[in-house]
C-alpha cells in the first residue's frame, strides 16, 4: 500500500469516529433537553381518538379496551398542574384546562373538543375529575345503520412524564 491510500484510510477512519462521536453526542444533548422539558412539564396528557368503538357495553367501565388503543390515534402533550392549553391534529382540536383534585393524585380536567371529517363533526366538553394513570372514555358516538355501527370516541388519561417517557423507551 502506498503511503497516499494509507493517508486516505486513516482520513476515512478519523471521518467516521467523528461522525459516530458526534451523533453520540448529540443523542445525548437531545436526552438532556427532554430530561429538562420533563421537569417543566412533569405530567402528559394522552388523547386517543378513533373512529372504532372503545368501550364495552355490557360494563359499567369507563376504561377504553384494548383495542381501542392499539387503533386509536394519539396525541400526547406535555403539562403542569395547574395548565390551559389546546392540540389539534388529524381533525381533533382539544382544549382543556387541569388543575388538582381535593385528593392526592386526582385532578379536574375541564375540556372541550371537535373532530372534523369532511363534512361531518363531533363536539364535547365537560368537566370531570381523572385520577393519575387512569383512562377514561371522555365522549362518544355510536350510528347502528343496516350497513354496519358507525363509531367515533375519544379517551384521555393523565401520567407522570417519567413513566410515559420510560414506557416509549421499551418500544
Amino acid at each position: 500500500m502506498n503511503t497516499l491510500s494509507t493517508i486516505n484510510l486513516l482520513a476515512i477512519k478519523t471521518l467516521i469516529i467523528f461522525i459516530a462521536s458526534s451523533f453520540t453526542l448529540a443523542q445525548a444533548q437531545e436526552t438532556n433537553l427532554l430530561m429538562h422539558q420533563m421537569t417543566q412539564k412533569p405530567l402528559v396528557l394522552d388523547i386517543r381518538f378513533c373512529a372504532c368503538k372503545a368501550i364495552d357495553i355490557e360494563s359499567d367501565a369507563i376504561e377504553p379496551i384494548p383495542q381501542f388503543l392499539v387503533e386509536a390515534t394519539s396525541i400526547k402533550v406535555g403539562v403542569t398542574e395547574n395548565d390551559i392549553g389546546f392540540v389539534s391534529a388529524a381533525g381533533l382540536t382539544f382544549g382543556y384546562s387541569i388543575s388538582p383534585g381535593k385528593e392526592a393524585g386526582s385532578f379536574v380536567v375541564e375540556y372541550s373538543q371537535e373532530y372534523i371529517e369532511g363534512e361531518n363533526s363531533q363536539t364535547s366538553q365537560s368537566e370531570l375529575h381523572l385520577d393519575l394513570n387512569s383512562w377514561m372514555t371522555i365522549s362518544g358516538f355510536e350510528n347502528i345503520t343496516d350497513q354496519g355501527n358507525d363509531y367515533f370516541n375519544v379517551a384521555i388519561k393523565l401520567a407522570a412524564s417519567e413513566d410515559d417517557f420510560s414506557n416509549q423507551m421499551k418500544h
